[in-house]
C-alpha cells in the first residue's frame, strides 16, 4: 500500500515501511500519523513477524523535523507534532510486540535519527551519517555495504520471523522493558522544554535564518 509519504509492504512474514516524502523525508504531522499508524497496523496483523523501516529514498533516510512547521506556530500545534513523534512513536514501539529494525543509508538527522533509534535494531549502510546538532552517538548495530543494507535488515527480520510467536513476544517484550528505564514517561517533559524553547524569538531567528541560508541575527 501506498500513501503520499509512505510505502506499506508485506511479504514474507516481514512488513517493511518505507519513507517515501521528497526530497529528504524531512517529518510532517502526516508522515508521522502514517508511520504510527502503518506501525499499529503491522503490530495487530498476526501474518507479520517482524519490521523493517527504511527509505524509498537513495541516501536520504530522513533529515529530521521540517523546520518550515516550527515557525510562528502556536505551542499546541508544535506540541502536537512532537507528541507524535517522541511519545507515540515510543509508545507503538514500545508494544509493537515484535521486532523492529532500521535500515539506514545516508543521512539521519534530529528526529530522523529518533525514528532509526526507536527500532529495536539499526543496521547501517557505508554512507550512513547519524546526528543531533546537540550530540554525537555510537547507535549502530552492524555497518553493510549500501547495497546491502535493505537486504541485511530482510535477513535479520527473516531470522526473526522464523521464531516462535509467543516466545518472540516475551522476549521482546522483557528487552523494551529493560532499556526504556522510564523514557516514555520522562519524555514528555522533554517536549514540553522543547517547546518552551521553540517559543523563544531567538529559536524563531535560528531556524528562520538556517531556512535562509544567512548568519542568525540574535
Amino acid at each position: 500500500m501506498t500513501h503520499e509519504d509512505l510505502r506499506y509492504d508485506v511479504s514474507d512474514q516481514i512488513a517493511e515501511i518505507s519513507l517515501a516524502r521528497a526530497p529528504v523525508n524531512a517529518l510532517s504531522l502526516s508522515l508521522l500519523e502514517q508511520l504510527i499508524a502503518a506501525l499499529r497496523r503491522a503490530a495487530a496483523d498476526e501474518n507479520v513477524r517482524a519490521v523493517v523501516l527504511t527509505s524509498a529514498l537513495p541516501r536520504r533516510f530522513s533529515a529530521g523535523l521540517d523546520l518550515r512547521l516550527m515557525l510562528g506556530k502556536p505551542a499546541a500545534e508544535v506540541r502536537r507534532l512532537l507528541d507524535k513523534l517522541y511519545v507515540e512513536l515510543a509508545d507503538v514501539q514500545y508494544n509493537l510486540g515484535k521486532p523492529s529494525i532500521a535500515a539506514v543509508g545516508g543521512s539521519a538527522r534530529g528526529g530522523g535519527m529518533t525514528l532509526a533509534i526507536s527500532c529495536d535494531v539499526l543496521i547501517a549502510g557505508e554512507s550512513a551519517t547519524f546526528g543531533y546538532p546537540e550530540i554525537d552517538l555510537g547507535l549502530v548495530s552492524r555497518i553493510v555495504p549500501d547495497e546491502r543494507v535493505r537486504d541485511e535488515a530482510r535477513a535479520m527480520a527473516r531470522v526473526f520471523a522464523t521464531k516462535s510467536r509467543s516466545t518472540m513476544r516475551l522476549g521482546r517484550a522483557a528487552f523494551v522493558r529493560i532499556n526504556d528505564l522510564d523514557y516514555r514517561r520522562g519524555i514528555g517533559e522533554a517536549v514540553e522544554n522543547f517547546c518552551d524553547v521553540a517559543a523563544t524569538t531567538d529559536a524563531q531567528e535560528g531556524v528562520r535564518a538556517f531556512i535562509e541560508k544567512r548568519p542568525p541575527n540574535w
